[in-house]
């Protein structure tokens, strides 16, 4: 009878990646049972009240299983484990475990987050409580090293519809004051049209000028996709699809930054935008030419599209 209890038990096992839970396993065997196996070396403790099978596979799917038999009810996976549970490019599956849970606990295996997770950042992926999308972003934000990850990280999640902006304003105003929001908001502000800051004192003399010569107002810092990821523009006249790129020596000198630079302008053209690059030298030295060009080219495409 044994050894049918114990077959069940395996079963168990393979279903869940080679680990058990105490309460699966007393359901079966007796204590004493239980701690023979481990003794014997033939089960081995990986949290509190919870074993595997010693010789299966030590891999990230038994480390999720484990995690989740261990804590039980009062969590869910989050940060990086989360973004790798969700898809997302740049996280692998091989990671350590993450997740963030309501009391304190401590484990030498799983990283560990104290706090709470509103229900409406909660979903399930594969049977596993994870942080949605929006929480996720908002959790990485806070652990990422540097602005271009954490909106590389935005950008696939809302190219690949995985949020919405409105679902991701939402979750950022249940959020507040975590750390990482500003950008976010700011990232945010720059999807649904707003305009941004200007990043340059350069920007702002390109601004004032088309001011200064009563062009259309255009937008600063707007953020348009190009089919494949979201592009920060620094000035768009919306509408007539034309696109200003104040061109900073201190930003674009790097062979690194031009192959960059002519990527992004491909991109905008294959698009349908039309660019225009104004530089320093060129506002100081010969700025009629630029309003003359940038006039020319308004009037253009106000004509081809009917304005």
């Amino acid at each position: 009878m044994e050894e049918e209890t114990e077959a069940d038990l395996l079963l168990e096992a393979a279903r869940q990646h080679g680990v058990l839970s105490f309460k699966q396993v007393l359901k079966c065997l007796s204590r004493a049972q239980l701690r023979h196996r481990v003794r014997c070396g033939k089960w081995e403790r990986v949290h509190p009240r919870t074993i595997r099978i010693r010789g299966s596979p030590d891999t990230w799917d038994q480390q999720l299983h484990a995690a989740k038999l261990w804590l039980g009810s009062k969590y869910v996976f989050s940060h990086q484990t989360a973004a790798a549970l969700h898809g997302l490019r740049n996280f692998e599956r091989a990671a350590p475990v993450i997740a963030t849970v309501e009391r304190h606990m401590l484990s030498k295996t799983i990283q560990l987050h104290q706090g709470p997770v509103h229900h409406k950042d909660q979903r399930v992926i594969d049977g596993f409580p994870v942080t949605s999308v929006p929480r996720t972003a908002i959790d990485l934000a806070g652990v990422l090293d540097g602005e271009a990850a954490i909106r590389s990280m935005v950008d696939e999640m809302v190219s690949r519809r995985l949020m919405s902006l409105d679902v991701f304003k939402q979750a950022l105003d249940r959020n507040g004051g975590a750390r990482g929001t500003a950008l976010l908001l700011h990232i945010l502000h720059e999807y649904e049209g707003g305009d941004g800051a200007s990043e340059s004192e350069l920007e702002d003399r390109v601004y004032a000028l088309c001011k200064e010569y009563g062009f259309p107002k255009p937008k600063k810092q707007r953020a348009v996709y190009d089919g494949k990821r979201f592009r920060r523009l620094d000035l768009l006249f919306e509408g007539f699809g034309v696109i200003i790129e104040a061109d900073s020596s201190a930003y674009h000198s790097s062979p690194e930054a031009f192959e960059a630079d002519r990527q992004r302008i491909n991109a905008l053209h294959a698009r349908g935008f039309i660019v225009l690059h104004w530089t320093w030298s060129a506002i100081e030295e010969r700025p009629y030419e630029l309003v003359d060009e940038l006039r020319r080219v308004l009037q253009l495409r106000q004509s081809l599209l009917g304005l």
